[in-house]
């Protein structure tokens, strides 16, 4: 068998491969607005864009109340809630057959 058979059927697929690159379409200017809409959602959502320049505390709860808040809320993760049975909704509690009342 000739190599240089071997050789010609990869080189011409490659020589094809690159002469298809030229034919990809580019993007239009879709990548020049890539990210935009979510920059814009971001920034709408700052209450106040100056408040990094304001060196003053913010008003509100004072520390002691603050840390009770906190406390309070690590402790509600202690004890896990407990689980209800999801086959138990809607049915009643009538289990004997006194307390259904005759007709």
């Amino acid at each position: 068998m000739n190599t240089f058979r071997l050789i010609r059927l990869p080189l011409a697929q490659i020589g094809v491969m690159l002469m298809m690159t030229g034919c990809v379409a580019q993007t239009p200017n879709l990548d020049a607005s890539f990210g935009d809409a979510v920059n814009m959602a971001t920034s709408n959502q700052v209450a106040n864009p100056q408040a990094a320049l304001n060196a003053a505390p913010p008003d509100g709860m004072d520390g002691q109340a603050a840390k009770a808040t906190m406390d309070r809320y690590h402790k509600s993760f202690e004890r896990p809630p407990a689980q209800s049975n999801a086959y138990t909704i809607g049915v009643s509690s009538m289990t004997t057959p006194s307390a259904v009342a005759a007709p």
